[in-house]
């Protein structure tokens, strides 16, 4: 019987990310705005380029 919050694949749920791998973001409520162009979104974008 599926549970309520599978979706039938039969795959895992994914881990979290790390909280320093993640997206510099701010949270409005149940919203999250991404900063685009702010400095630490950059910072971001070079330590985790590829």
């Amino acid at each position: 019987m599926e549970t309520a919050g599978s979706l039938g694949t039969g795959a895992e749920p994914e881990p979290r990310v790390p909280r320093d791998h993640r997206i510099p973001s701010v949270r409005f409520g149940r919203y999250r705005r991404y900063e685009f162009g702010s400095a630490r979104l950059t910072e971001w974008m070079t330590k985790h380029r590829e």
